[in-house]
């Protein structure tokens, strides 16, 4: 017989394996149930504190907390559900879940994913009203809904493992499912209250209101103000208003904090706290480092970095070039589009030389007289043939166009300078030295900036526009002069820098030579030495073209003057530096900051260490003031150190942005800065005394800082708040007084037709505000920014009602509105509205600036909302016990 364990439990294998699974049940699914309940009966046990009461009962804390915990679990339990879901190729079909396919991440779960306790009485509560509407849901739906959250892909065992799992088994499925039915009736709920005012999160726009809030964003007004200051008739009201009124105003505004865009009495304390922070100026160490370099130190910094190429002043070409050639290259961008080359000729010859005049008269002439170089061209054979390249290239010659292409004396005519002379091929060489100083100024600038149009305009035949504009008349080859102009074209490209690099404007003296060449051939060499200046006068030009077939001969000669420009680049030997003086403190401070830096954080460091040491000291002490230390002297501390110190007293959030610190933030992880100081302080809240170092980057200011005193929000006493209750109902009175006076004002306005500062006693000509504007209803920064309301010049702190006063009024009638916390009234008229309405049709037809508008739809229907559940408070007599809220 044998002895092995085993053997007993092959014996015994049904009734062992009844028992492991009874004991498993016992284990996943009971045990779960009984500590839940004995922990929701723990705390309900205890002493319970009210959240929240209405007509029906209360909210405790112990049952709010719990459901809280519940819904903390849910939320684990579905997001685990929905990843395997995911993961399967399956995707959660039930309302509201979103999840983002490039992130992989889940936006929203598919309830409400946010657990708090104030959330879970709002959850609650609305649960409670869907149930009184007839709403219900039972296991059935809750599986249903599950099934649909797994799309499918998961069986009702694999949902029950996975909360196991996810929960570690603190949350059963029957707490899941009371969960589930909860937040889906509070779901339900909200979805009624914004029925009929969104789809899917998306607000509804009938087309009215799409234009209405259109004009918001895009209609601009002009208007002309008067203001009644509700101050100024304080004086006008009763110091000792009746008890009754006291306690009346009192209990209307006893729970509302302070708004300063409000004129609601409101007369709850808000959360103040006392600081002290201490504060390191970068600017103010790096001024102190600068202080104690010397003279010699920085000169020597100077002279290192000057070695190394620093301080280097930027070089330009010379002036001559770079200013006449922007002047020129005006010209041919406004000439005729229909013709470019022969807007060009002209443009350039008028400018060039005083006989602008006579040229802009022959380029208006060209255009039509193309033609008749192409026909005329008896004597020179060659000006036919340049033109039928581009006959719009005659026009750049079109000096010699005027009606005498034909023969050469008619040059002379339209050139009023001795050039027209010039063109005569005889005398060519003669001629050239008495005009010489002006194609010297004008001539190879404008050669220069021919040349630099023909590559502009490459586009054209790019042959035929260089030759049209150096050699009109060169008709034996057309692509001869095509080369032409591509010799020019070197030429002046060169003399970019140089405005005489042409062959004749180089060296006056040097025409002869250009003169015998062409002797060498018939006379027409002295034509290539022309083909530069003809670009400046445009009579020469054609002329010119006598012989055509030189120009190739001439570019030759031309381009051994391209050396000569060589020596202008070499012009600036030494490139110019900035002198010590200009720079001095751009070197002092730049040495001073590496050592400031280093000074800053080593006072930031001590006086981290100071505070801490003093934080720790007091906590160790506990309750028994005597280990506690003296608490450090921080003005003397930071007088020590070269910083600022700074006491606020008790201050509220609002009276915090007066602060410097109040722009400053947390040291964060990695390149990510951490919570601002406003929001460490009066939202975190951390205990007394415990350091806090932020920065403020834009202003370069470290500050070390903590809180020594603070007190909670609470409602006063009527007797705390008498003060202030009397002040509230004085200035209830005064508003009712400012405003008849207003009225009374903006009828004798509308009556007379005086000009407005007769209207205006001249002790109220302060008040006076004439065409201020243009503004807006409300402002949008941007595509999905928040619109914010307009802000109107010279005006306090304005609101709805004077936007709407403003906006929905009529032109040139006045007509009252106060300002948001009706401290001001105004007397009001606009005077012009801006765009027109057309304008404004047409914009609005751009899907961009309607979907703008719609944005402000969603702020509307909040509103709406906002205003639905204010009602339901007000019907079930829902109220917040504020002692027991954080």
């Amino acid at each position: 017989m044998s002895s092995s364990p085993f053997e007993l439990f092959r014996r015994n294998l049904k009734p062992l394996m009844v028992l492991l699974t009874l004991l498993a049940l016992f284990s996943f699914v009971v045990l779960p149930s009984v500590a839940m309940y004995q922990q929701r009966a723990a705390g309900m046990s205890g002493t319970d504190t009210k959240l929240a009461s209405y007509d029906g009962g209360t909210f405790e804390s112990g049952k709010v907390s719990y459901f809280t915990r519940s819904h903390f679990l849910t939320l684990q339990f579905l997001r685990q559900l929905a990843d395997i879901t995911i993961s399967r190729g399956g995707s959660p079909r039930v309302s509201n879940f979103q999840y983002n396919e490039q992130q992989q991440q889940i936006v929203s779960i598919g309830i409400n994913d946010n657990p708090g306790d104030q959330a879970s009485v709002r959850t609650m509560m609305f649960a409670t009203e869907a149930k009184k509407a007839g709403l219900d849901l039972d296991d059935t739906a809750i599986r249903t809904w599950l099934n649909a959250f797994t799309d499918g892909r998961l069986s009702d065992a694999e949902i029950n493992g996975v909360l196991q799992q996810s929960t570690r088994g603190q949350l059963g499925q029957f707490q899941l499912y009371e969960q589930l039915r909860t937040q889906l009736l509070s779901e339900t709920f909200q979805r009624k209250a914004m029925s009929g005012l969104a789809v899917e999160g998306r607000p509804i726009v009938p087309p009215a209101q799409q234009w209405e809030l259109f004009l918001r964003l895009n209609r601009n007004a002009v208007a002309d103000a008067v203001a009644v200051n509700v101050s100024d008739f304080v004086a006008k009201t009763s110091d000792k208003p009746s008890g009754e009124a006291i306690r009346r105003m009192y209990e209307e505004g006893k729970e509302r904090f302070p708004d300063e865009r409000s004129s609601d009495p409101a007369f709850r304390r808000p959360y103040v706290a006392d600081f002290e922070y201490l504060a390191g100026s970068l600017d103010e160490f790096i001024d102190r480092e600068v202080a104690t370099i010397s003279e010699e130190t920085l000169r020597a910094e100077y002279e290192r970095r000057l070695a190394g190429g620093d301080f280097q002043m930027p070089q330009l070409p010379d002036d001559a070039p770079l200013g006449d050639d922007p002047v020129d290259d005006e010209p041919p961008m406004q000439t005729e589009p229909g013709e470019p080359a022969d807007a060009d000729a002209p443009a350039l010859n008028a400018p060039a030389e005083p006989e602008a005049p006579a040229d802009p008269a022959a380029a208006t002439e060209t255009p039509a007289e193309p033609a008749v170089p192409a026909d005329s061209p008896s004597e020179p054979a060659a000006p036919a043939e340049p033109a039928t390249p581009a006959e719009t290239e005659t026009p750049a010659e079109s000096p010699a166009e005027p009606e005498s292409p034909a023969e050469r004396e008619s040059p002379a005519e339209p050139e009023s300078p001795a050039e027209p002379a010039t063109p005569a091929e005889p005398e060519t060489p003669a001629e050239p030295d008495s005009p010489q100083p002006s194609d010297e100024d004008s001539g190879a600038v404008v050669s220069d900036f021919a040349t630099r149009l023909v590559t502009a305009r490459a586009q054209e035949p790019s042959d035929e526009p260089a030759p049209a504009a150096d050699e009109p008349a060169d008709e034996p080859a057309p692509a001869e002069p095509a080369d032409e102009p591509a010799a020019p074209a070197d030429e002046p490209a060169a003399p970019a820098d140089e405005p005489d690099a042409p062959s004749e404007p180089a060296t006056p003296a040097e025409t002869p030579a250009p003169a015998d060449e062409p002797t060498d051939a018939p006379a027409e060499p002295a034509e290539p030495v022309e083909p530069a200046e003809p670009a400046t006068p445009p009579a020469p030009d054609e002329p010119a073209p006598a012989s055509p077939e030189e120009p190739s001969d001439p570019s030759a000669p031309a381009e051994p003057t391209e050396p000569a420009e060589p020596t202008e680049p070499t012009e600036p030997t030494e490139p110019k530096n900035r002198p010590f003086e200009d720079v001095r403190d751009e070197i002092a401070r730049q040495l001073a900051l590496p050592p400031a830096s280093e000074k800053l954080d080593q006072a930031i460091t001590e006086v981290d260490r100071v505070m801490r040491s003093f934080f720790n000291a007091r906590a160790i002490a506990g309750t028994d003031e005597s280990k506690i230390p003296a608490r450090p002297n921080l003005a003397e501390l930071a007088e020590s150190l070269g910083m600022t110190y700074t006491k606020t007293g008790l201050i509220d959030a609002r009276q915090l942005q007066d602060q410097e610190i109040v722009r400053s933030f947390g040291v964060g992880s990695g390149m990510q800065r951490g919570n601002s100081f406003l929001q460490t302080m009066y939202i975190d809240q951390p205990p007394l005394f415990a350091p806090l170092r932020t920065v403020d980057d834009q202003g370069g200011v470290s500050f070390v800082s903590w809180k020594t005193e603070e007190r909670a929000a609470s409602i006063p006493t009527l007797e705390e708040a008498n003060d202030e209750v009397v002040v509230a109902i004085r200035l209830a009175e005064a508003r009712k007084l400012a405003r008849a006076e207003a009225d009374k004002m903006a009828a004798a306005f509308n009556k007379s037709a005086k000009p407005l500062r007769e209207l205006v006693p001249e002790s109220q000509s302060a008040q006076l505000f004439e065409s201020v504007g243009p503004f807006s209803w409300m402002t949008s920064f941007g595509f999905g920014m928040q619109a914010t309301m307009g802000e109107v010049p010279g005006l306090d702190n304005v609101g709805e009602a004077f936007m709407r006063q403003v906006f929905n009024g009529e032109r040139d009638k006045w007509g009252v509105a106060p300002n948001a916390p009706e401290t001001v009234f105004y007397v009001v008229r606009p005077t012009e509205f801006s765009p027109s309405t057309e304008e404004l049709y047409a914009r609005f037809t751009q899907l961009l600036q309607r979907f703008q508008a719609n944005s402000l739809a969603v702020e509307e229907a909040v509103r709406l909302r906002d205003g639905f559940y204010e009602a339901l408070d007000k019907r079930v007599g829902f109220k917040w016990n504020e002692s027991a809220l954080p």
